[in-house]
């Protein structure tokens, strides 16, 4: 299961310490995503929100999905797929509960989290459902994310005036049992085509866990675009095995 964990955090940004953007609301949108290893197509990502914000006692709360799963030749060594479903809070960005659904020809993964955040501590109550076995722990952190609401802080960020090497700070990533730091530098804006047409791109590093999956601790490498929604564009990450490309299909 570590190997799918990698390839989740290869969609996830970190901002603690940049300023925020808040004029999007990030309602009703929907992007496809393919993922090459090399020259061939292994994967399919779908990341979408809901299309109205959710009221619930005096607080205002939307979803947001990633579906996942295996496509071209990936298909012939893995039968993966993988559904994320995270109610977020509208003001704070950070989860209240996230259901994941994960598949495979080795495991099948159901389970479902919900964060109480107390000031200097988040209480995370997990409920797996293949056997109903509840497990609950309190943890010292004043924020903490899954991996849509990771990607959601990636989105905020405001990079109109960042400059190369800038610390974008960081975050943390609870997946499983265990917590897991990501951070990010700015690198440049630049000019790049997307599907045929020009346009401009922040390019971030995001520096993930070390693990034995990437290669020689390289940071993974993405392209924001740089319209104020920092919509991500394409992700490349650097494996032992060869150079993983995640791009965007749809136009912007």
């Amino acid at each position: 299961m570590r190997k799918y964990l990698i390839i989740s955090l290869i969609l996830i940004g970190s901002i603690s310490k940049a300023q925020r953007l808040t004029s999007h609301s990030y309602i009703g949108e929907k992007y496809n995503y393919s993922i090459k290893f090399g020259w061939f197509k292994v994967g399919k990502v779908t990341i979408s929100s809901s299309n109205r914000f959710i009221y619930e006692g005096g607080k205002r709360y939307f979803d947001t999905k990633i579906t996942a799963g295996t496509a071209g030749l990936g298909g012939i060594f893995t039968d993966f797929k993988g559904d994320f479903t995270t109610k977020i809070d509208a003001t704070t960005y950070m989860p209240v509960s996230s259901y994941r659904n994960m598949k495979s020809s080795e495991s099948d993964n159901r389970r479902t989290d919900y964060y109480t955040f107390n000031g200097d501590s988040v209480h995370i109550k997990t409920v797996r459902h293949k056997n109903n076995k509840i497990d609950e722990r309190t943890l010292p952190y004043t924020t903490m994310y899954d991996t849509p609401t990771a990607i959601m802080q990636c989105r905020l960020l405001n990079l109109s005036n960042a400059t190369p090497n800038q610390s974008l700070g960081k975050i943390n990533v609870f997946w499983n049992k265990t917590v897991y730091p990501v951070s990010a530098k700015y690198a440049k804006k630049e000019e790049t085509k997307h599907n045929g047409k020009k346009m401009y791109v922040h390019k971030v590093y995001l520096y993930l866990p070390e693990s034995g999956f990437l290669k020689d601790k390289k940071p993974v490498t993405a392209w924001l675009s740089a319209d104020g929604r920092n919509v991500p564009l394409r992700f490349e990450a650097y494996t032992r095995y060869g150079t993983i490309k995640c791009y965007l299909t749809d136009d912007l």
